[in-house]
């Protein structure tokens, strides 16, 4: 929820945002977020934490994005098999953020529940979300029938796309593949009003700005015989 809350308050101006902040929301750094200006090396003071604060990324992310990925196995102890698995969710989504929502700043959190064995990692975004990506999709494919957020939901996990490229649109399906299915995790996604919980729709009653996506690993007893290729290819 703090990636969400973030998201929608960097829209508001920041005199007329009143806040009083919990310790914890002080700590990872909400709603302001660790800027991708500030020195990648901030993120090693983490390195014995259970949390990471709120990382706004920019255009030139690549280094950012590895460094986070890095720190989270460090502090997971992830062996290879899910450290390939944790860069594969984490960069297709936070590229598709930086490359369909329109915003600036995608953000990406993570938490460690050490007594409950799982991490959380979000990524989110207060762009245009899924349904105004084809709405506004101007190419050879045929989008009439995406009208409203579950169908668009629904077309991204047959392999729609609105990427100019026979070979992309596989990418959130895969990722869903590869958590839900390969290392028994949990997989949210939410747009306007529409929710995927691992294999589950659902239209909500209230309506999301831009895209957040949930995932949650478990990170006792690992696989290490775990072969993403298996499905991801």
């Amino acid at each position: 929820m703090s990636v969400f809350f973030a998201n929608f308050l960097q829209n508001i101006p920041p005199e007329r945002i009143i806040l009083k902040n919990s310790s914890y929301q002080n700590q990872i750094l909400f709603p302001n977020c660790l800027s991708q200006s500030e020195e990648v090396q901030n993120l090693n003071y983490y390195n014995n934490k259970s949390y990471i604060p709120l990382l706004k990324l920019g255009k030139q992310s690549d280094s950012f994005i590895t460094s986070f990925n890095s720190l989270v196995a460090r502090v997971t102890k992830m062996p290879a098999p899910y450290k390939s698995a944790l860069s594969y969710l984490v960069s297709e989504f936070t590229d598709n953020a930086m490359e369909h929502s329109t915003t600036q700043n995608p953000i990406v959190g993570f938490q460690y529940y050490k007594a409950s064995k799982v991490i959380d990692i979000c990524i989110g975004d207060n762009g245009i979300g899924i349904l105004n990506s084809f709405l506004n999709y101007s190419g050879d494919k045929d989008y009439r029938h995406v009208v409203d957020d579950l169908t668009a939901i629904e077309e991204v996990f047959k392999g729609g796309s609105t990427k100019n490229s026979p070979l992309r649109g596989f990418g959130i399906r895969t990722s869903r593949k590869l958590l839900v299915n390969g290392i028994n995790g949990k997989f949210f996604l939410i747009s306007g009003n529409a929710l995927v919980y691992n294999y589950e729709q659902i239209t909500l009653e209230s309506t999301f700005p831009g895209v957040h996506a949930v995932f949650r690993i478990p990170i006792d007893n690992y696989n290490n015989e775990l072969n993403i290729h298996s499905y991801i290819s």
